[in-house]
């Protein structure tokens, strides 16, 4: 029982974090589509916003890495499960700083890329 409510979770997070991934290109696309007058500081937010999508990617392969060692479909020397969990949390860490730190807090210019 305890192994199917772990593989709910991991298969809910893996779900969880494509969707978001979907979601920051999608929003890349609208601030690239969208006119540079409209969006304050245009080149930082797309700076931003790009490392971000890196970050969820780089997140989701190092968690998928992670998942696949741990169940030891992967038996590597190289691809241990310390070192897929700490570049995990490195992924995170940073990509809750560039959210936080490089793209600017605007509330006009997230109604202007959701319309």
């Amino acid at each position: 029982m305890i192994d199917l409510i772990g593989f709910f979770l991991v298969a809910f997070i893996m779900i969880n974090i494509t969707y978001r991934l979907v979601r920051q290109i999608q929003y890349i696309v609208t601030i690239q589509k969208r006119n540079n007058i409209d969006i304050t500081n245009y080149k930082r937010t797309l700076f931003g916003n790009y490392l971000a999508g890196g970050l969820l990617l780089g997140f989701l392969i190092s968690f998928i890495l992670n998942v696949l060692v741990a169940t030891q479909i992967i038996q590597s020397s190289l691809i241990r499960s310390d070192i897929t969990a700490l570049s995990c949390f490195i992924f995170l860490l940073v990509f809750i700083l560039i959210k936080s730190l490089i793209i600017p807090k605007n509330r006009n210019q997230h109604r202007i890329l959701k319309g």
